[in-house]
């Protein structure tokens, strides 16, 4: 039968301190320790992770489109295709829209004519509905002349959730960036007009910060392509990320970056209707092609939170055993003295069940009056080799 040593198997392991007297070990664990704490205040300083952080809750979106003091006629405006000299707010279309906005490049206006008896806005019998398919007069494709000059003024404004802020562009710095991070434009309290909050650019700025290009063919499924069709003339989609930040120099103020992208392959029309009740009657449809803006508002916002530092100083000096375990791991299983290192850091001790048995067996010849004695020494006896100095020793019970 075999005989379970509890002591064995339920054996408990300590921590013991062993100083290994060998520099190549500490040289080695306090580079590794000055690295790693090195790397745990840049990360804390550059993540700000004293921050108690949240998304910004949107705000309101707003841009409004001004056209040039002076409008150039580029060269796309031709015999073929002729332009159109608008002003900001006849480009723009709708006026307001949420959180984005549409500028026409190119438009295509289509008449239609009335049906007898019908009214073209209330139309209560079927045959009352207009048909696309069959304008009377088209005046064929316009380009927008020299949309690239004009400029977008863009206001925006975002609150938090956990903390009390809520701002407007107007008390932030902000930058135009390119989608590698570049700044192409910055937006300060020092650069703004004089009493307008909002951040003013050129279209063709941010054309240029999106990676777009409107005299590029257009990659579209429904682009003309055997004709070379242009992305003025079937449009573009631009999606416009807005991300928020505290500034690392100041905690209290929070800085965005607008980081425009195209999306390629992807065309934008919308169509007009205008209904001419004072003339004919009918309606003229305008159909609308051009750069399709879509706003997003994202990032991380916070305020000092003395916990949220203690958590993450923590959880990084946790990194610090990392240190520990290199240099333990080379000492064991690489260096040549590792069998001595080992016998230095593991030690077994005796099996205390033993002991504990040889106590008891003291305890109780002692209560029979018996003479002590254990497997080695006699009473009054010293043990082997230990002479008249071992006198006495075995008549103590542990």
């Amino acid at each position: 039968m075999v005989k379970w040593d509890w002591d064995e198997i339920l054996s408990y392991d300590t921590l013991k301190v062993v100083k290994v007297k060998d520099s190549r070990l500490g040289v080695l664990y306090y580079l590794c320790a000055i690295a790693i704490f090195a790397y745990i205040v840049i990360n804390l300083v550059l993540s700000q992770g004293y921050l108690l952080k949240e998304s910004p809750i949107p705000g309101a979106v707003r841009v409004s489109l001004h056209e040039p003091a002076t409008i150039q006629t580029p060269s796309y405006c031709n015999g073929s295709t002729p332009c159109v000299y608008w002003s900001g707010i006849q480009i723009i279309y709708p006026a307001d829209a949420f959180a984005s906005t549409f500028l026409t490049t190119r438009i295509v206006v289509l008449q239609y004519p009335p049906q007898p008896n019908c009214d073209p806005i209330i139309s209560k019998r079927p045959e009352c509905i207009f048909s696309t398919r069959q304008p009377t007069n088209t005046s064929g494709i316009m380009y927008v002349a020299d949309i690239e000059s004009y400029t977008l003024m863009i206001e925006h404004s975002i609150r938090g959730k956990e903390n009390a802020l809520a701002i407007r562009n107007g008390l932030m710095d902000g930058s135009l960036n390119f989608m590698n991070g570049t700044a192409l434009r910055t937006f300060t309290n020092a650069t703004r007009m004089r009493g307008v909050d909002g951040d003013i650019m050129t279209v063709k700025e941010l054309l240029l910060a999106a990676g777009a290009d409107l005299d590029t063919p257009s990659y579209a499924p429904s682009a003309d392509q055997s004709n070379g069709e242009t992305c003025r003339s079937s449009g573009i989609v631009i999606s416009v990320n807005i991300n928020y930040a505290n500034s690392p120099s100041n905690l209290d103020l929070i800085t965005y970056q607008y980081l425009p992208q195209v999306i390629v392959g992807n065309e934008y029309k919308v169509e007009e209707i205008v209904y001419r009740a004072e003339t004919t009657g009918g309606i003229t449809v305008l159909n609308r092609h051009g750069i399709k803006i879509i706003f997003q508002q994202s990032g991380q916002i916070g305020t000092f939170h003395f916990i949220t530092l203690l958590l993450n100083l923590v959880a990084g000096l946790a990194l610090l055993k990392v240190a520990t375990i290199v240099v333990e791991l080379l000492m064991l299983r690489f260096l040549p003295q590792r069998r001595q290192y080992e016998a230095h850091k593991f030690e077994k001790t005796e099996d205390f069940s033993n002991q504990r048995k040889r106590n008891q067996s003291f305890v109780e010849r002692g209560a029979n009056g018996g003479e002590w004695r254990d497997d080695e020494n006699e009473v009054g006896g010293g043990r082997e080799g230990e002479g008249e100095a071992g006198n006495g020793v075995g008549r103590q019970a542990i």
